[in-house]
């Protein structure tokens, strides 16, 4: 740990007067800067903060607070779902939203490229007897899903972050539309 030197600090304290008029501000940063630093004790060990982070690759979907619930940290202490969650920040894995995308199957992906290796030679006489299509669906309400709500502490049943609820999801439209060449 870094011992208090009054020396750095004085000299820190002519530099800045020689430059700018110091503020208290600039002051104590410098005074905290030079102070020893006391950091909370780890209750996981390296080895355990490895094997969190190997779980959670292996299990991308798995929450923390499973994975709090069977890990046990120093002297037998349990640890909470929030330590699971820096350790894995520390990692650098963040838990986002999942990718909605197609559950492909090896056939799926198979016959997919056997079709776009028949077809990328055609030209553009062949291609003028094709009709693409796609279909999507526009709710009419408000958008699909989880919704989050930025807000001040005591602010919970105010009426900005009040989202009101309608049955059955308010409905939607589902638009088909098809495009061909020619």
């Amino acid at each position: 740990q870094q011992e208090c030197q009054p020396d750095l600090l004085l000299l820190c304290i002519e530099c800045s007067f020689l430059h700018h008029k110091p503020s208290p501000k600039a002051f104590q940063r410098i005074w905290q800067y030079i102070q020893p630093t006391s950091q909370r004790r780890r209750v996981t060990t390296p080895a355990q903060d490895l094997h969190i982070q190997q779980v959670h690759l292996q299990d991308r979907l798995r929450p923390a607070t499973q994975t709090a619930a069977e890990t046990i940290g120093l002297h037998n202490q349990t640890i909470s779902a929030q330590t699971v969650r820096n350790r894995l920040r520390e990692a650098q894995l963040h838990a986002r939203y999942p990718h909605q995308g197609l559950d492909l199957t090896p056939a799926h992906r198979r016959n997919r490229l056997e079709w776009a290796n028949a077809h990328i030679r055609w030209r553009l006489a062949r291609r003028r007897g094709v009709l693409f299509t796609d279909e999507s669906r526009f709710t009419l309400f408000r958008a699909d899903g989880r919704q989050r709500v930025w807000r001040c502490v005591g602010e919970r049943f105010a009426d900005v972050n009040v989202v009101d609820r309608v049955a059955h999801g308010g409905g939607g439209v589902m638009v088909w539309a098809g495009i061909c060449y020619g």
